[in-house]
């Protein structure tokens, strides 16, 4: 069984253990997504401004801005990735 160990191990055990693992994949994907997003709105938010009262309107809008300029770099990094010219190796 060769290529891929994320793939080939649950294959193994079944049709039913690919989805269990692909499922436990995917949550653990959401909350580190969610980690870096809720961090990176905290971050441009409350921990750079001198204001640590009750968070205020400007803030919920830094903070979401963040999150979103995150996102498209993300996609632009990864749309990067994907059309990047392949090196053909020997």
């Amino acid at each position: 069984m060769g290529g891929n160990p994320s793939l080939a191990m649950p294959a193994s055990f079944g049709v039913t253990m690919l989805l269990v693992v692909n499922a436990i994949m995917l949550t653990s994907a959401g909350s580190t997504l969610g980690s870096t997003f809720a961090s990176t709105a905290k971050l441009t938010a409350r921990d750079w401004s001198s204001e640590n009262d009750v968070p205020t309107e400007r803030q919920l809008t830094t903070g979401r801005k963040a999150v979103i300029i995150i996102v498209v770099l993300g996609i632009c990094r990864y749309s990067a990735c994907i059309s990047a010219p392949r090196l053909a190796l020997p």
